[in-house]
């Protein structure tokens, strides 16, 4: 009989609870024994070294459920090849060289050769397995500093946005703040200069620098005498008896003023409205420039008037502008109020 069908037939028999060597002399009994001691002690050898070396490792499932069946099968049958190749057939191998070798003392020398290979291997496995934990280990708490450091740096950078845009709200709330003084300052020294200028005229008065054609339409020509650009808002008035309040035609309240470019005319479409009187006058009332853009400028008296009693917003049309656009604002302002300074103190030492 074959040693590894002994060794089969000896494993058959302690499972089934059987004697083994029943109707084997003495010499055959040893023999059988010797190989299976040899085939236990090659299988424990082998495959500690096997699983060290980590050459039956298979690839954990990807699919889940009835998809992982097909899986399943090709990884069973993957681990069986190796078991077949990296485990028996060394163990085999091993045991049939072991086979050629008599006598206990040999036999137990190699034992202890193998064990001590097996127990250097197994040393140096844990070393290397304490390593690997070790650079494991190392590298997680590498990547929790990271973390932490990303985490630290987000929280900064939150920090410092949230920082800057309160600095830039009180720096564009500051702005805002010297936009309206300046804006009030410049019209309150426009009126003052229109007044002083006596460039306004009486109810009825047409500008010097305007040819104002009325051909009894819905539609009023004006012509630009002046040497440079004009902004002209047109409106219809109408007196109230007895007063000095007038009643304005509700299609002209709010109208932007027309450009007018020197030596050119245009049409200012003066639309009627049966429920308002005011709208069938041909009384005009003249808003040349403004506060912010005062050159030139030209007002009816009528207009001034109003303009006392409803002092205009000194932020209007300034409002809900980007920072920078504030800023140059101010800078325009600060120009003008300037360039107005530097005009009356011009005007003082001429005088003396």
């Amino acid at each position: 009989m074959a040693p590894f069908a002994k060794i089969v037939v000896v494993l058959l028999a302690l499972v089934t609870a059987r004697n083994p060597f029943e109707g084997m002399d003495a010499s055959a009994t040893r023999k059988a024994l010797s190989n299976t001691l040899d085939f236990l002690f090659c299988l424990a050898f082998v495959s500690v070294v096997v699983i060290q070396l980590g050459a039956i490792k298979v690839s954990p499932l990807e699919s889940r459920g009835f998809d992982a069946l097909s899986e399943l099968f090709i990884v069973l049958g993957t681990l069986a090849l190796k078991a077949i190749f990296f485990i028996l057939v060394p163990t085999i191998l091993l045991c049939s060289l072991l086979r050629k070798i008599d006598g206990l003392a040999p036999r137990i020398a190699i034992y202890g050769v193998f064990a001590v290979i097996g127990a250097v291997g197994y040393y140096f496995a844990a070393q290397r397995a304490q390593a690997d934990a070790k650079v494991a280990e190392s590298a997680r708490q590498q990547e929790t500093r990271l973390q932490q450091a990303e985490q630290r740096a987000a929280v900064s950078m939150e920090t410092a946005r949230a920082n800057a845009e309160v600095r830039e709200e009180q720096a564009r709330t500051d702005y805002a703040a010297r936009l309206a003084a300046l804006s009030a300052e410049a019209h309150v020294r426009w009126r003052a200069d229109v007044e002083a200028a006596g460039v306004w005229g009486a109810d009825g008065v047409i500008p010097p620098m305007l040819v104002v054609t009325d051909p009894g339409t819905s539609n009023v020509r004006v012509t630009n005498l002046a040497s440079r650009k004009i902004c002209l808002a047109l409106a219809r008035v109408l007196r109230k008896p007895g007063t000095d309040v007038y009643d304005r035609c509700p299609n002209d309240i709010g109208r932007r003023c027309s450009e007018i470019m020197p030596g050119r005319s245009v049409e200012i479409g003066m639309f009627p409205d049966a429920s308002s009187p005011a709208c069938g006058a041909r009384h005009y009332e003249y808003r040349i420039g403004s506060p912010l853009q005062p050159e030139p400028s030209w007002w009816s008296r009528s207009a001034l008037d109003d303009f006392d009693r409803h002092p205009p917003d000194p932020m209007a049309g300034l409002t809900n502008l980007p920072t920078m656009r504030v800023r140059g604002e101010i800078a325009i302002l600060e120009d003008m109020l300037a360039e107005k300074d530097r005009a009356t103190r011009w005007r003082e030492a001429s005088h003396r």
